[in-house]
């Protein structure tokens, strides 16, 4: 019978035969220490891979993380909100909201001009101005209301003179919440200056929260 053995066995064998062991030993620890080697060689290029890989899914998540917070900002500096309308006709009577009809600015919408009333589109800060107008011997008291809650009021009037003033109101508002000019039982005529724009109700955005 014959054995086709690897030709390193049979020198190993033959070694073995000879009582060479010393030079079989440091054969087998030389061939585990490359076989160590190996290994080694092999775990620091794996480890190498996982570090890159750690880094690249970290730089990863560092992306998202900007590219929400860009969107958020994004999302804020284009809700941008500001309107300003005048109005056309004298009013009398008590009672009712003013319907500034001639609107020149709306950008975003929130203005309604056929009830006279602003619909804040985002949560934010916002800043409104009402300029009330009277005519000689008279007055007018305009109040303005969120959600039906008085903000504040602006007064006009002069026994001289035809009148007007104006004031500036700021307010933090929920998206949803409207607000309007109302003129309640103070005064009775609220005077149209066509030449001049007056009076008027405008508003804007300082800043989304």
């Amino acid at each position: 019978m014959t054995l086709n053995l690897p030709f390193r066995t049979i020198f190993i064998l033959q070694l073995l035969f000879t009582g060479k062991s010393s030079i079989l030993k440091r054969i087998l620890v030389e061939d585990n220490f490359c076989t160590l080697v190996n290994k080694l060689n092999a775990l620091e290029t794996e480890v190498a891979t996982l570090k890159a890989n750690a880094a690249s899914n970290n730089t990863i998540q560092v992306l998202k993380q900007d590219v929400a917070l860009l969107k958020t900002q994004q999302a804020k500096q284009t809700n941008t909100v500001a309107f300003m309308a005048y109005l056309t006709t004298h009013e009398h009577g008590t009672n009712h909201h003013i319907y500034f009809d001639d609107v020149k600015t709306n950008i975003g919408n929130a203005y309604n001009p056929l009830n006279g009333m602003f619909v804040a589109s985002v949560d934010g800060l916002y800043q409104f101005s009402v300029t009330a107008c009277s005519k000689d011997n008279h007055y007018i008291v305009l109040d303005i209301d969120v959600n039906h809650a008085n903000l504040g009021k602006v007064i006009a009037g002069d026994d001289a003179y035809a009148d007007c003033n104006s004031k500036a109101f700021v307010v933090k508002l929920t998206a949803g919440d409207n607000v309007f000019v109302q003129h309640r039982t103070v005064g009775e005529w609220l005077y149209v200056q066509p030449l001049f724009s007056l009076p008027s109700f405008s508003g804007f955005l300082i800043k989304a929260l």
